[in-house]
């Protein structure tokens, strides 16, 4: 029992969590050793472990008179925590149709927090905000409105307007997203 789930398929192996060996193994290894019979090496190989793993064994009960496996370290403090989630989500009312970037750009501003593109993205996860894509056209329009719309145009004098060629125009220039349609998901 080496620590991974292995799955091997032809030549490579996926890895899977890490979890920290039993007890119990840990305390077999270490009686091996102590029976100095084999070397570390061939340890490591009978028990199908590192070797640099058994030299930890030993550094471990050197250390602490335990071969219990360490509580989990810990790991990266949270960039966006409530606080900083409610201030994300004034900011996003405020400026509904903000990007993420700009959003980042608000929040450093605004709070003196620098985060990435990702981490503004989990935070609106979080606070379940949505993206809504933006239309090209509008379709909340009645129908009725827009046929109006376009029989005042076929009246609309031509010789009063200015025509631009629009050759060098492209979606690009546009946004594709608006803010979110509605806050909450759930709130509907």
């Amino acid at each position: 029992y080496s620590g991974f789930d292995l799955s091997v398929q032809g030549k490579s192996s996926l890895l899977s969590a890490m979890k920290p060996l039993p007890l119990e193994l840990r305390l077999r290894i270490v009686a091996v050793v102590d029976q100095q019979e084999h070397t570390k090496s061939e340890i490591a190989v009978l028990f199908n472990v590192s070797e640099r793993y058994v030299y930890q064994l030993l550094k471990l009960r050197r250390e602490t008179d335990n071969l219990a496996p360490l509580p989990h370290g810990g790991g990266a403090v949270l960039k966006l925590d409530e606080a900083k989630l409610l201030k994300l989500a004034d900011l996003v009312a405020e400026f509904p149709d903000a990007t993420l970037d700009e959003l980042r750009v608000l929040l450093r501003r605004r709070s003196r927090l620098s985060v990435c593109l990702n981490t503004v993205w989990r935070g609106l996860q979080q606070i379940d905000f949505t993206r809504k894509k933006k239309s090209r056209r509008a379709r909340e329009a009645s129908p009725e409105e827009r046929a109006a719309f376009g029989e005042k145009q076929t009246t609309f004098p031509v010789e009063c307007c200015w025509f631009l060629d629009e050759f060098g125009v492209h979606l690009a220039m546009s946004r594709d997203h608006a803010g979110p349609a509605r806050h909450p998901r759930r709130g509907g």
